[in-house]
């Protein structure tokens, strides 16, 4: 009987001995390709919305005030594919004066599975949320005081890069308080 115990723990420590040595990486090899390479794959799945974009947004700011604006997004990849870099611009489309100046980052969590989307705009308000990605489309929101905000972006039918933001009280009604359609200018 204790050979035979014996043997199974043997047996037992040389799969888990070989399991470990196939994780981890041989002579020469990056340790931290094969986690880039996850990031680069699942930051893929935002393709559709790198380069510049141009165009017009509007948002409400209180009764009867609706807001037009000239709005511009740049979007990189950074980090060598592992960080989407999003950064707004918008402009009064009356006056120039810079209404809306806005820093985002979208990265993958591969432990967790789920894309992480930090954000920064101005008077310092910054937060972080967990973005849901389908194709062509971008969905993220927060908390904000007695609201839940939820912003989506999609790539319509045109190409264009159209995005709302709701919010709700109750999460079952929605009300939208902004909209933007962009082109792609580069």
């Amino acid at each position: 009987m204790n050979r035979i115990l014996l043997s199974l723990v043997v047996v037992a420590l040389v799969t888990v001995s070989q399991a470990r040595a196939a994780q981890e990486p041989k002579a020469g090899q990056n340790p931290m390709a094969a986690r880039t390479a996850a990031h680069q794959e699942a930051l893929k799945k935002l393709e559709f919305l790198a380069g510049t974009w141009k165009g017009k947004a509007w948002f409400w700011t209180g009764p009867d005030q609706k807001h037009e604006v000239d709005q511009t997004e740049v979007v990189q990849f950074k980090q060598s594919g592992v960080l989407l870099h999003i950064e707004g611009l918008g402009r009064d489309a009356k006056t120039g004066a810079v209404v809306h100046d806005a820093l985002a980052v979208i990265a993958f969590d591969d432990v967790g599975q789920k894309y992480k989307f930090t954000s920064w705009a101005g008077a310092g308000r910054s937060g972080e949320s967990e973005a849901k990605v389908g194709p062509n489309r971008l969905e993220w929101g927060m908390k904000n005081g007695p609201w839940t905000i939820r912003y989506v972006i999609v790539l319509n039918e045109k190409g264009e890069w159209y995005e709302i933001g709701e919010r709700s009280n109750d999460g079952a009604t929605w009300l939208k308080f902004f909209e933007m359609t962009l082109q792609k200018t580069a």
